[in-house]
């Protein structure tokens, strides 16, 4: 039996409890156009926030972070969720 390995990107939490969503439904060319960086560094640096994921997957604009309430932001990490 093969066992598909899932690659874990963090997420920032202000509880600080680690949790992680499915790198694959992350957005690689939205991370480099709004942070300049690539998800392997952002992860490195200790993820994105729930909003930041949000606007990720969703590819919006920067300045839409303020339209994004914690629980949107939240329904969707819980949606991609890997732990």
């Amino acid at each position: 039996m093969m066992v598909m390995m899932v690659k874990q990107f963090p997420v920032l939490q202000k509880s600080g409890q680690k949790i992680y969503v499915d790198w694959d439904c992350l957005n690689e060319d939205w991370a480099l156009k709004i942070h300049g960086q690539t998800l392997k560094r952002l992860a490195e640096r200790g993820g994105l926030s729930p909003e930041e994921i949000f606007l990720n997957v969703e590819c919006k604009k920067a300045s839409e972070i303020k339209n994004i309430t914690a629980s949107l932001a939240s329904d969707l990490v819980n949606k991609i969720r890997i732990n």
